[in-house]
């Protein structure tokens, strides 16, 4: 008490801190979240006018901002991919889905789905039970194929991952698929070929 905040900290000398600190000796309620290059933090500061003064509540937010940050990357990441990523809760329900993943789908939204919507009948039965033994495992990877809206399947290679929190509990998962169109038609066509060489080995004339 009656001391001048700068008296404990002369870094925010000059400083933005200092320039909402002054404004709020003026009568104005200030509110200020910045990094501070000095100190190597991000603060949130609320000062308030006070009779005897200003009442200044500062908060280190620079872990918060750091997990912010993060999330940012993962948004970009997401949104330029090319694959399909999603996620979904623990009774499967579909809580996300990228661009890229909505244009493999041929949908506009897939948000609130049930996860077997997304699955030809045949494959249905593969993915909860993949998902199920992720109890057990922390990913599997399987090949499957995803059900367009146009009712057309696209073969995929999946994986599945468990999302938990701290103290270990399942949460929901998220999947990251890429289409497999080109690579499973490259090997029809090299097992046509082979058909091809083998039946025209066969019917060649012995001398």
């Amino acid at each position: 008490l009656n001391h001048r905040v700068l008296e404990f900290t002369p870094a925010f000398q000059g400083s933005l801190f200092q320039q909402a600190f002054d404004r709020a000796l003026q009568g104005e309620p200030q509110v200020l979240s910045r990094y501070f290059e000095p100190h190597d933090r991000y603060y949130a500061v609320r000062y308030l006018p006070h009779p005897s003064g200003v009442m200044a509540i500062f908060e280190d937010i620079t872990e918060a901002k750091k997990t912010e940050a993060v999330a940012q990357e993962m948004i970009l990441a997401v949104s330029g991919s090319s694959d399909f990523i999603a996620t979904f809760d623990t009774s499967l329900q579909v809580r996300f889905v990228n661009r890229a993943g909505l244009r493999l789908l041929g949908r506009e939204q897939a948000t609130g789905l049930e996860l077997s919507q997304l699955y030809p009948e045949w494959a249905r039965r593969d993915v909860r039970t993949g998902v199920a033994h992720l109890e057990q495992d922390t990913h599997f990877t399987v090949e499957t194929a995803l059900l367009r809206l146009n009712g057309e399947e696209l073969p995929v290679s999946q994986v599945f991952q468990r999302v938990y929190d701290e103290d270990g509990r399942t949460i929901g998962y998220c999947t990251i698929a890429r289409d497999i169109t080109e690579i499973r038609r490259r090997e029809a066509y090299l097992r046509e070929s082979a058909g091809r060489f083998r039946r025209a080995i066969a019917q060649a004339p012995i001398r």
